[in-house]
């Protein structure tokens, strides 16, 4: 195992040629290392993870693709949820994987605005590309060719597992960064709306610390701290309601843009139906009624009404379906 070892840290040293930066978000923050220990989970190295068979993960990644019912032609968002129910997935497969995760410098800094970004093969987003702030995916270890290297599984960019370098390149962002992370951990903390503990304000007359909550409307640049998929998370249904997002936005798409969007007389409902359900801070603002710097129309809002309210009774029928398919999971 500590050859293995040795030959993925060669493998992420290697990737200095394609400008992307490694970080390493071990547990090491107070909110990681409380839940790492309540929890069980091990800190991450690679040496936890067992060498798969290649046509193993090729089977388990066209699973995955054909037959898991994930939505993986609406990639807007939900990378994370998506994320979490292949893992689920996988760990019913025994498929031994963490996860990849590789963040725009939008994420990681007050001072940059740059996005990964991936070409909207679906013309489905209003600006015709689709930006991510991050982006994650189930990740394994396997010998292509004898040579041992990583793959990602991630059917929301490619037909087949790939290697780590190659998924990185088509986020098309050489100043990202990533790192590789237990599957436990389901998503991360960032500072808009955190709570700030100064800690050095204590003195002998200082009984506690001074609080402060940062404002919601700050970037939503990360903390460094992930979390599991546990508590509120789940009995909110953060990952069934993701994925039913997906589910609606796709149908919408197939269903009511996909025959008007060469129509030059629909050009102007076409453009509305973009904004509306390609842009996925849209749909969840409408849908999940989630806080947006944007705020949409409420005359776009009032007009669309009708076909909003049918594909509102579509994702509560796909939330419910996948309230079912994690509790088999589990």
């Amino acid at each position: 195992m500590k050859t293995v070892s040795n030959l993925i840290a060669c493998l992420a040293l290697s990737l200095s040629v394609y400008s992307q930066t490694y970080m390493d978000f071990k547990p090491k923050h107070l909110v990681n290392v409380v839940i790492a220990q309540n929890e069980g989970i091990p800190i991450f190295t690679y040496s936890q993870f067992k060498i798969e068979d290649y046509q193993k993960v090729v089977e388990a990644f066209n699973f995955l693709k054909n037959s898991s019912k994930i939505q993986f032609n609406y990639p807007q968002d939900n990378c994370h949820n998506r994320a979490e129910i292949m893992s689920m997935f996988l760990k019913k497969k025994n498929i031994s994987h963490f996860k990849i995760w590789n963040f725009a410098p939008s994420k990681m800094t007050f001072f940059s605005s740059q996005m990964l970004e991936v070409p909207d093969k679906n013309n489905f987003s209003p600006t015709g590309k689709i930006h991510w702030g991050f982006h994650v995916a189930p990740t394994v270890l396997a010998k292509v060719n004898g040579k041992l290297d990583t793959l990602v599984l991630d059917p929301s960019l490619f037909d087949k597992p790939i290697t780590y370098r190659k998924w990185l390149l088509v986020q098309n962002c050489k100043a990202s960064y990533y790192t590789f992370l237990n599957s436990e951990y389901y998503l991360f903390y960032s500072i808009n709306g955190s709570f700030v503990h100064d800690y050095e304000d204590y003195d002998q007359n200082c009984t506690t610390d001074n609080d402060i909550q940062l404002p919601n409307y700050l970037p939503k640049v990360m903390t460094g701290d992930f979390y599991m998929y546990s508590g509120s998370r789940v009995t909110q249904q953060w990952v069934e309601k993701g994925m039913a997002i997906n589910d609606m936005a796709y149908q919408f798409y197939t269903s009511e843009l996909l025959p008007i969007i060469n129509d030059p007389s629909k050009a102007e409902l076409v453009k509305e139906y973009k904004i509306l359900f390609g842009s996925v801070n849209n749909v969840e603002s409408i849908y999940l009624e989630y806080p947006s710097k944007c705020k949409l129309d409420p005359d776009l809002l009032e007009k669309h009404k009708a076909i909003l309210d049918k594909y509102r009774e579509i994702f509560i029928r796909q939330t419910s379906k996948w309230v079912q398919i994690v509790q088999e999971l589990h």
